[in-house]
């Protein structure tokens, strides 16, 4: 019986270092493609800039439809993959990436829920399209419900707001602008913010917002 106990044992330490080795193998992978993601999109970046300056360089030489599908577990590395494939798309307008992009975007939100970024992601590139989470509209909704501090995607579902004004009710008008002066005073200097507002088809209301509300952001001067 001790002998059986201690090969049983013996068993179970090997299967466990066996586990942990794998895990290890599939974090340590996850981790070099995330890096690799990463360096992409920065080139990508980089030769953007370098093209304003008509300064003479070549794209990223990576390609994102080369990725193996094992790599597409991690959420983070789905919506690296996603930004990695907008750009790719910038610079190539024959490539249309937008369904293979949204494909992604919805197995992320699969893998995890609650992470508003991806819903504010997958709301702009559907483009008023539906998905399997609803119309594009229900998943900014739901990026806003997880997300109540997230200032791109609340903006961007104030501003859908703001476009529907005049069907709105008085107390529903009312929610809006509070919320949008809210976010105005608590997260005017974020980058991502600051360029929604600059593009906003609303800066009208935006700014009408501001004086009421006693915040000065140069958009509106």
């Amino acid at each position: 019986m001790k002998i059986n106990s201690a090969i049983t044992l013996a068993i179970l330490v090997a299967g466990t270092a066996l586990l942990l080795t794998s895990f290890s193998v599939i974090q340590m992978e996850r981790s070099l493609i995330n890096h690799a993601l990463e360096k992409n999109l920065y080139e990508y970046e980089a030769f953007y800039r370098a093209s304003l300056s008509n300064t003479q360089t070549t794209p990223p030489s990576v390609n994102i439809n080369e990725l193996e599908p094992h790599w597409l577990t991690s959420p983070h590395n789905i919506n690296l993959s996603v930004k990695n494939l907008e750009w790719a798309e910038f610079f190539n307008p024959n490539l249309n990436t937008k369904n293979y992009r949204t494909l992604l975007l919805e197995e992320s939100i699969r893998l995890r829920p609650t992470w508003p970024s991806t819903y504010f992601e997958l709301h702009q590139t559907l483009q008023g399209s539906p998905s399997e989470l609803g119309t594009s509209e229900q998943v900014l909704s739901l990026g806003a419900r997880f997300g109540p501090f997230e200032p791109s995607v609340n903006f961007t579902y104030v501003e859908r707001q703001l476009e529907r004004w005049k069907t709105l009710s008085f107390d529903e008008r009312a929610t809006t602008l509070e919320q949008l002066g809210g976010l105005l005073k608590a997260y005017y200097t974020h980058d991502e913010l600051r360029g929604l507002i600059a593009k906003s088809t609303q800066i009208h209301r935006i700014c009408s917002t501001t004086q009421f509300y006693n915040i000065w952001i140069p958009e509106c001067y």
